[in-house]
């Protein structure tokens, strides 16, 4: 009877230390869930932070692409005058020396 007794006291403590062992488990994942939320939104915010990054960034490409178009356009049209002025000039100089 008195072994009965030690088991069944044996077995009370077991069970009580697997109950705190559960309830700390329970913390620690708690815990830990909590942990991975925030960094979830972290990580999150961060990868918001670099898609804006990116957009302005095409932004500034798309501004630079056009006034380098407009630049050059500039430019073409530069020489285009340059090109009707000189044969405006030459053929003034071909009726100037006919006549």
């Amino acid at each position: 009877m008195a072994q009965r007794i030690s088991v069944l006291v044996a077995l009370e403590a077991a069970d009580e230390g697997l109950r705190r062992a559960i309830a700390s488990a329970e913390r620690s994942l708690g815990e830990m869930s909590a942990s991975a939320k925030t960094a979830g939104e972290k990580a999150s915010a961060g990868l918001a932070q670099v898609r804006a990054g990116l957009s302005s960034f095409g932004d500034q490409i798309s501004a630079a692409k056009t006034q380098l178009l407009a630049f050059l356009s500039v430019q073409w049209a530069t020489t285009q005058v340059q090109q009707v002025a000189a044969v405006a000039a030459a053929a003034g100089q071909d009726r100037s020396s006919s006549g």
